[in-house]
């Protein structure tokens, strides 16, 4: 993998920045494999950007389903500031952190979950202490960006490298990722997603009209980074989910028009089949 790595940024321009992204950790659920495995590619990659795509935290607590975990609020928080540290201390340290919200991290704090007054009890982007006065979020509170909201929207729902987009991700159909990608870049722009589980292993996919027409619109989607094994899809295709992250580079600066001005693979780590 080393070799394939630093073959890949051979390419990459002086005036372009690097990145690393990878989303659904999910914790208390993250797959501690997946977490050494992706520590060791940032440590190796050397990031100027490292992007958590969101679902950093399971949220069981403001699930709409009846569900059997037995762990608690307090314990999703040290999991999350855990593997937030974890990748911190991977990636150099003038490195931009940046944590996106997931569907799961929101519904701890949209308006339809819980009452107002319940709301700032429970928001993982201000302190939070345990029982005994603790802070168990510092990683969040103190070193990584949280100014994006969960939103279908270019601009609140977005962080952006040049004509690079990362969204946690909205959708779930078999052509989520390519209708987003559409939606939230620019012409030859590439969108980085998470959200489906469903990892896109390998070079940059291109979005499509038709089987014959093109589109100028290319998206790569991270999988997952929890432990694959889930009773709710234990009727579905669950062995479209994979682990995997995101690397690349981006140019800060481009035009509507303009050729393509970054480059990126998605690294899998492996396949739900290849555990289960």
């Amino acid at each position: 993998m080393g070799g394939d790595v630093s073959r890949f940024f051979k390419s990459k321009p002086a005036d372009a920045v690097s990145f690393v992204a990878l989303g659904c950790t999910h914790d208390p659920l993250i797959d501690p494999d997946f977490l050494r495995w992706s520590c060791e590619l940032i440590q190796e990659i050397r990031p100027q950007h490292l992007i958590h795509l969101g679902d950093a935290h399971e949220a069981k607590s403001a699930a709409k389903w009846p569900n059997e975990y037995g762990w608690s609020l307090e314990d999703e928080y040290r999991g999350v500031n855990n593997t937030l540290q974890s990748l911190r201390k991977s990636a150099p340290d003038e490195c931009k952190l940046v944590l996106l919200p997931g569907n799961h991290d929101d519904n701890l704090i949209c308006q339809n979950r819980f009452a107002k007054d319940l709301r700032s009890l429970l928001d993982w982007r201000v302190p939070q202490h345990d029982s005994s006065g603790r802070l168990i979020n510092e990683e969040i509170v103190r070193h990584w960006s949280t100014n994006r909201h969960y939103a279908y929207s270019r601009r609140k729902g977005c962080y952006r490298i040049g004509n690079v987009a990362f969204v946690h991700g909205y959708e779930a159909g078999g052509s989520s990722d390519e209708s987003q990608a559409i939606y939230f870049c620019d012409q030859n722009g590439l969108l980085v997603s998470a959200h489906t589980h469903r990892p896109t292993p390998g070079g940059p996919k291109r979005a499509i009209k038709t089987k014959t027409i093109p589109l100028p619109y290319y998206y790569l989607n991270t999988g997952c980074g929890r432990l694959m094994e889930c009773d709710y899809m234990m009727r579905k295709r669950q062995q479209l989910w994979g682990q995997a992250l995101v690397y690349g580079w981006a140019k800060l600066t481009h035009g509507p028009r303009q050729s393509i001005t970054w480059d990126a693979r998605c690294e899998l780590f492996r396949m739900f089949d290849d555990v289960n």
